[in-house]
């Protein structure tokens, strides 16, 4: 059944996940500044494997829009995730949520908001938990390798991925 929903929610998404178009509210795309150049040239998706203490996740990450400055951008996260904390709480199900990226260049502060919705072998069914975050992206204009690593509701944690 959660692979049904997850497979459900990607299909129709799907348009505008796998699209390389971007919201870019405000920008003047004629002009020849070397800012606008970055804003077409960059790389509107990610996709990483994550892993803190509590949790375990292959993710995808796409921007919903990024100033005309490039110093702020908003992107949406979907995935799928192993949770298990303290032996209590342990689910296989999906997450989202939503990340702010603020900074240029390749080092970029982030945070971001979202929850993990799973079954965890209890009479009520499915629950969600709640995921907040704070950290550091690494991550190229142009370039295809993302590091990551943040602090928060699920502990310590790091990822590594590929931008395309």
């Amino acid at each position: 059944m959660k692979i049904l929903v997850t497979a459900i929610m990607l299909l129709l998404f799907s348009n505008h996940l796998f699209s390389h178009n971007s919201i870019d509210l405000g920008s003047n795309l004629s002009s020849n500044t070397s800012t606008n150049h970055n804003l077409r040239n960059s790389r509107n998706n990610n996709l990483y494997l994550e892993v803190s203490f509590v949790t375990q996740s292959i993710n995808f990450e796409t921007k919903l829009y990024r100033s005309e400055s490039n110093l702020f951008q908003l992107n949406a996260r979907f995935g799928l995730g192993y949770l298990n904390f303290l032996d209590e709480y342990e689910s296989v199900g999906g997450l989202a949520g939503l990340t702010l990226l603020f900074g240029g260049n390749n080092n970029h502060f982030e945070t971001s908001i979202g929850g993990f919705v799973g079954d965890y072998g209890r009479a009520n069914g499915v629950e969600g938990y709640p995921i907040i975050t704070i950290g550091y992206k690494y991550q190229k204009p142009k370039g295809r390798f993302i590091f990551r690593s943040n602090i928060g509701t699920l502990g310590i944690g790091i990822g590594l991925g590929y931008a395309f």
